[in-house]
């Protein structure tokens, strides 16, 4: 039976992230906070003989070659499945950013392919998929506030805090994630250890979302001195009246809070802002809100 639907693909933001250093593996050890906003691309699925996946931004892979495409191929592969799918992505977040629009992609296929094809697997298989894809992309499959650890892929949902407005600025730069963890210096790393920072984490993060605490990013010393571009994006939202700006991820988007609607009207519309970066005026997404819009309680089995 042919169909057509869209999902929304949300974007996150890092409201904390810290790197321990490098593990047996060869990959970095983190922790992080995670945090979905309301910036959004769209995902549209349908029927197709094969697996297709197209974007309407050139410089994005297509097919298999895309982190969807290999989602989808992926969950096929597992559950044995000899239809396809047609995967358009209309893209709004930045890309590289920092703000996890490839790993949202990747969950938000694997939550489509499952609803179209009728397969309801449980989340917890869903998340070893995950796994495969990428270290952001099992955060995208809890959505609202999470605590991730390990390379991020391992994700402890947290009780959400009361929505927050954010401006999201994207400087016009790619940061190359791979060079961002080889410059960091010994004193980006963090020496405390993942149980005390959970606890800060579990008892702090109202705080930390709306700038009345320390947001902390390991990458923001060294991106911001190899990228200007970043480093000028943040000191203009910081002239602005931003309680707080923090880089997300390892850039090139920056976000902000403030403290009341006005300054953060102002801001989002400020000529000299927009002139220097990409701004996306933003809202935090619950995890109730998060499983409402994009199906996600839908298309998988709880695990009971």
């Amino acid at each position: 039976m042919a169909f057509e639907f869209a999902i929304p693909s949300f974007a996150k933001i890092n409201l904390d992230l810290r790197v321990h250093g490098k593990r047996g593996d060869g990959f970095h050890e983190i922790s992080t906070l995670f945090q979905t906003i309301s910036l959004c691309d769209s995902v549209i699925f349908r029927d197709s003989e094969k697996i297709q996946v197209t974007c309407d931004r050139e410089d994005i892979p297509s097919n298999l070659d895309n982190i969807a495409g290999k989602a989808i191929a992926e969950l096929a592969k597992r559950y044995e499945i000899d239809r396809g799918i047609s995967v358009s992505i209309k893209k709004r977040i930045p890309a590289p950013g920092g703000l996890g629009g490839g790993s949202s992609n990747a969950a938000v296929a694997l939550i489509g392919a499952s609803r179209a094809w009728g397969l309801k697997p449980k989340l917890s298989e869903m998340v070893e998929i995950a796994e495969l894809l990428g270290a952001d992309v099992p955060f995208f499959l809890t959505g609202g506030l999470a605590a991730g650890f390990g390379k991020g892929n391992e994700v402890i949902a947290l009780d959400d805090t009361p929505p927050c407005h954010v401006l999201v600025a994207t400087a016009p730069v790619s940061v190359n994630t791979g060079e961002a963890y080889s410059s960091l210096e010994s004193s980006d790393l963090t020496t405390i250890d993942r149980e005390s920072i959970l606890e800060h984490y579990r008892k702090d993060a109202e705080h930390i979302l709306c700038g009345e605490l320390e947001r902390f990013n390991s990458f923001e010393n060294g991106v911001f001195a190899k990228y200007p571009e970043i480093e000028k994006t943040a000191g203009v939202l910081e002239k602005l009246g931003a309680r707080r700006v923090t880089l997300s991820g390892s850039g090139s988007s920056v976000f902000a809070t403030f403290s009341d609607d006005k300054l953060f009207a102002v801001a989002s519309a400020d000529p000299e802002l927009n002139r220097i970066s990409a701004v996306f005026p933003a809202t935090t997404l619950k995890r109730s809100s998060y499983f409402g819009l994009t199906h996600l309680e839908d298309a998988f089995s709880p695990d009971i």
